[in-house]
């Protein structure tokens, strides 16, 4: 990939970034946690949020983690396809609703707040990301031959 050609130029032995760099479009958490970006940024979470969705983390052993992807669960009042696919907060098995129940709470949200009103989805959806901030930010860079393993 030629983004390991561009980060082994411009780290150290150690795999430090001599220079701040800033991946524009860059939130595929793959891309987040392979490489020492000083900053990313994108406008996917947002349209996910403009369009009823939110992102739910992974878990494992019970506990939700930020470094890998995140399913994208509709809960819109307004979305047509409410009880199709099981894809919607609405037509999710009861396991998984209350899966997401949980990570709303956990974002000071309901589900029925998270239906209705764009503000609260935007508010989980950067709850998402801060949390991937924290996680990626405890998590030292590892130089090229580690990097290619993938996320762990």
């Amino acid at each position: 990939m030629w983004l390991d050609d561009l980060f082994l130029r411009i780290c150290d032995e150690q795999g430090r970034p001599k220079v701040k760099t800033h991946g524009f479009g860059m939130t595929a958490l793959v891309l987040m946690f392979r490489y020492p970006w000083h900053s990313v940024d994108s406008t996917t979470w947002i349209k996910i949020t403009s369009t009823g969705g939110v992102y739910l983390p992974q878990m494992v052993d019970d506990q939700f983690v930020f470094d890998q992807t995140p399913s994208v669960i509709t809960v819109s009042a307004s979305n047509p396809k409410a009880s199709q696919d099981q894809k919607h907060g609405d037509s999710l098995p009861p396991a998984h609703r209350a899966i997401l129940d949980r990570w709303l709470a956990f974002c000071g949200k309901t589900y029925a707040e998270c239906k209705e009103n764009y503000f609260h989805r935007a508010v989980v959806n950067v709850t998402f990301f801060r949390e991937v901030s924290k996680v990626k930010a405890a998590r030292p860079f590892q130089p090229h031959g580690a990097r290619q393993q993938g996320l762990l």
